[in-house]
């Protein structure tokens, strides 16, 4: 690997990562690694230059280096993904699955993995939250929770949208579409997560 080759802003994204070899790490924190001055806001033209420099630390680094992994639409992976620690804050787990909310990246065993969509991790999350489990959450909810939408505006379509969505995020939870063991369906109502075993890790 030659460092040399790297500038300052490379530099602080390649140690953003190494300081988390192992996990996700998001393109908003690379961003602020790379910028260096605590912003909040990410813009496209960020996430493009962050992007164009990750090319050039891969390119830099050589193909015999530990690989960079592109988790799409989310961030980067230094090596390969480690099963994660149970103090991590705000993880869900239930029975032998654990969620990451932040990534999207949704453990089934410590070996197998998938990711999930903004819009399917703010379903679950909503789902399988404290106070939420064993209750139906009304469409009307998951909608707005969702996509933002006013509840006024509630429409068939809207539900439909929300049931395709629901049924993608079941077939990643491995559910039986006929006999789910986790999200079921409350007819005209709206979804009701089920598993006795769920427990979120909250932030001290």
């Amino acid at each position: 690997m030659d460092n040399g080759t790297m500038d300052r802003k490379q530099m602080a994204i390649l140690a953003c990562l190494e300081q988390n070899a192992g996990r996700v790490v998001s393109h908003e924190e690379l961003i602020r690694a790379m910028q260096g001055d605590g912003t909040e806001s990410v813009i496209d033209a960020d996430l493009h230059v962050m992007q164009m420099r990750i090319s050039k630390i891969r390119k830099a680094r050589g193909p015999d280096s530990t690989p960079i992994h592109t988790i799409i639409g989310i961030g980067y992976c230094l090596g390969d993904l480690q099963f994660p620690d149970k103090d991590v804050a705000g993880q869900l787990r239930f029975g032998r699955m654990v969620l990451d909310p932040k990534t999207g990246i949704l453990w089934q065993g410590e070996k197998e993995h998938t990711f999930l969509t903004k819009e399917e991790r703010i379903a679950l999350s909503l789902l399988a939250e404290k106070g939420s489990i064993g209750r139906v959450v009304r469409y009307a909810r998951l909608i707005e929770a969702i996509w933002g939408y006013g509840l006024d505006s509630l429409d068939d379509i809207d539900i439909h949208t929300l049931q395709v969505l629901m049924a993608r995020l079941r077939k990643k939870l491995g559910e039986n579409a006929l006999n789910p063991s986790h999200i079921q369906t409350v007819i005209g109502r709206g979804y009701r997560f089920h598993c006795y075993r769920a427990r979120t890790r909250m932030s001290e």
